[in-house]
């Protein structure tokens, strides 16, 4: 992906601009999507770009095989929006705040619990299960 290809600038802050694919405009129920980056540094832009590119390609892929509703669509590229993936938790931060007993997103715990066997130590492997148990029965 050539990240300016995405980029836009409008007035002073740089914007994501994405096409929906052909296949998945009548889910999304619009042809693009447009993220603000809330950076007014290009070489930023870039950077931030490319992680919103990637979680919307996660998106794409999630909505294509499924029967998501339009609301449901609507309520991910508004998390998209929210959560800025450019500045997302790693794994040692995230293996991190569940050793201290602080939260982060069930859908990201699973994700890294799923993926990070080879990444985490046993003790942190264990912690991440037992905060994802925690965040299950609350």
């Amino acid at each position: 992906m050539a990240a300016a290809a995405n980029l836009k600038l409008k007035g002073t802050t740089w914007h994501f601009r994405r096409r929906v694919p052909d296949r998945l405009r009548q889910s999304f129920r619009r042809s693009e999507i447009v993220l603000s980056l809330r950076t007014a540094s290009a070489r930023e832009a870039g950077f931030r770009a490319r992680a919103v590119y990637v979680e919307l390609e996660r998106i794409f892929r999630t909505v294509a095989g499924s029967s998501y509703k339009v609301e449901e669509i609507e309520a991910l590229i508004e998390q998209l929006r929210k959560e800025k993936p450019w500045d997302s938790p790693t794994c040692d931060r995230l293996a991190e705040n569940a050793r201290r007993g602080e939260d982060f997103p069930v859908q990201k715990a699973i994700e890294i619990a799923s993926q990070s066997d080879e990444k985490l130590s046993l003790e942190e492997w264990e912690c991440l299960m037992k905060h994802i148990k925690n965040i299950n029965q609350n």
